[in-house]
């Protein structure tokens, strides 16, 4: 193995030549990148249809705070078990209102840079794993989960792209060490654990192989590491003791610990329409021709397992004949302990069941679906059906959330757009006018009206007559999302 190189390359140009490879992996390469560029387009239309929720307005309202105080915030929101999450979100966020002054806008910006660092970590991770068969690396992006969380202004889901750049940062310093990789997965390491503390079992997996994988020769390839230590604590420190100065509840939940000890191993569901109830209600997929496609998506949960089974072996070989570990022994063994490590903290916790809790590993079980889709027989017919079926589904949930401008469940709601345009009806009349509302997510999340009307300056017309409003469902006895704005009869 090459000592510790110190210069740095810029990040790109670089991902192709981190191996020796020939004409047809090359090309095989350059479909995955066309793949992923126009894959990368679809969170980009109509972002006006992102959910507005709870803590997406929470959160919104902070970025303001702190971009008009000049504030640096230590934490971020308050979590449902009085632990804090961190401020790395926060902070992202705060930057992105120096761009832009428009929701919609903001939606479209953190997509696009979501989707594009998740994009250039699956072609890196490609270019090193020369097992792996390029173009499926695609499939990540057609997950419908995938597609919501990048476009969601939330805070956990920040976790997706910085756990696919710490994964590949890291392989590329296994394959080949140089300073910067190894910055850049700290970099990426430091800013999940400033997302959310799920992020706990990833980044000890790292941590572990690293001192594993790199104990004889620590000495040359952990030169930086007092650096990055350092950098990482000047960072941490201030949320860690805002962390521990609070007093949080319980962590258990109620439920089953064998539940929680099972679903980090169910982790093919982010590839899959399995989830899609818990964001558009019971009545999903409400097309019967769409429940064939739905339940195509479903293999990718045994194509996981068998992605698991097939990668162990592999990596099982190379260590019973003392083969050097190529970056694909590496990625096994590190997806390995970090969904062992989730399997115990999701048994332990009794925590289980919301989609959003794979995306702190999310880049684990595709690794292992990546595998299996790279060795099954008619491979390419496989990849081709499992794509379209995903396609279809996807097409269809954000042709259906378009029409209706959202839902009515709590996990998504009116579409943002709605509501922003529902606002500005409001602001036609009197400031002082009373707003009654008869949807579930104003009554249970009123401040995801009031941080519309504060952000967009929606203050009313002081001329306008004194008059009770009521926001309620267009169409009350459907799911849809549409909002009507009616005058209160007298």
């Amino acid at each position: 193995m090459r000592p510790m190189e110190s210069h740095a390359g810029f990040l790109f140009p670089s991902l192709i030549n981190e191996t020796s490879m020939d004409a047809r992996r090359r090309f095989s390469l350059s479909i995955l990148i066309l793949l992923l560029a126009i894959l990368g387009l679809v969170p980009l239309i109509w972002p006006g249809d992102a959910p507005w929720i709870n803590d997406e307005p929470k959160l919104v309202e902070l970025a303001m705070l702190c971009k008009e105080s000049g504030m640096i915030p230590s934490h971020g929101l308050m979590g449902s078990r009085g632990i804090l999450y961190g401020p790395f979100p926060l902070w992202t966020y705060t930057a992105l209102l120096h761009v832009t002054d428009d929701l919609v806008d903001l939606v479209r910006l953190k997509a696009l840079l979501m989707t594009l660092i998740t994009a250039v970590a699956l072609v890196w991770i490609a270019a090193l794993c020369r097992s792996l068969d390029p173009p499926a690396g695609a499939l990540a992006l057609l997950s419908p989960c995938l597609w919501l969380y990048h476009r969601q202004l939330w805070d956990n889901p920040f976790l997706i792209p910085l756990a696919a750049l710490s994964a590949a940062a890291y392989l590329a310093f296994c394959v080949r060490p140089t300073a910067w990789k190894l910055w850049l997965a700290g970099f990426a390491l430091t800013g999940m654990f400033l997302t959310h503390l799920m992020s706990v079992p990833w980044i000890v997996a790292v941590v572990a192989h690293f001192a594993w994988a790199q104990r004889a020769r620590l000495r040359v390839r952990g030169a930086n590491l007092p650096g990055i230590v350092l950098v990482s604590g000047l960072l941490t420190v201030p949320y860690l003791m805002k962390v521990f100065s609070g007093q949080p509840e319980t962590v258990l939940q109620e439920g089953s610990p064998w539940k929680g000890w099972l679903f980090p191993l169910m982790g093919g569901r982010f590839f899959s329409s399995f989830d899609m109830d818990y964001f558009l209600g019971e009545r999903w997929p409400s097309a019967g021709w769409v429940s064939f496609f739905h339940a195509v998506t479903w293999i990718a949960i045994p194509l996981v397992w068998l992605g698991i089974a097939q990668a162990a072996r592999r990596v099982w070989a190379r260590l019973k004949t003392g083969e050097d570990l190529d970056a694909e022994s590496h990625a096994t063994l590190i997806c390995a302990a970090a969904l062992a490590a989730q399997c115990l903290l999701n048994g332990l916790t009794r925590t289980y069941g919301h989609p959003h809790y794979y995306n702190a590993t999310w880049i684990c079980s595709f690794y292992f679906l990546w595998v299996a889709f790279s060795a099954i027989p008619f491979r390419r017919l496989a990849q081709a059906a499992y794509a379209a079926s995903l396609a279809v589904v996807l097409g269809f949930i954000i042709g259906s959330l378009h029409t209706t401008a959202g839902n009515q469940t709590i996990h998504y709601g009116p579409a943002l757009a709605e509501q922003i345009r529902i606002a500005r009806e409001v602001a036609h009349y009197h400031p002082a006018s009373p707003v009654y509302p008869e949807i579930q997510n104003y009554r249970l999340f009123p401040h995801a009206f009031r941080v519309i009307k504060k952000f967009y300056g929606f203050d009313g017309v002081e001329t306008a007559p004194l008059t009770p409003l009521v926001i309620r469902a267009r169409l009350p006895a459907s799911e849809e999302g549409r909002l009507s704005l009616d005058v209160m009869p007298q």
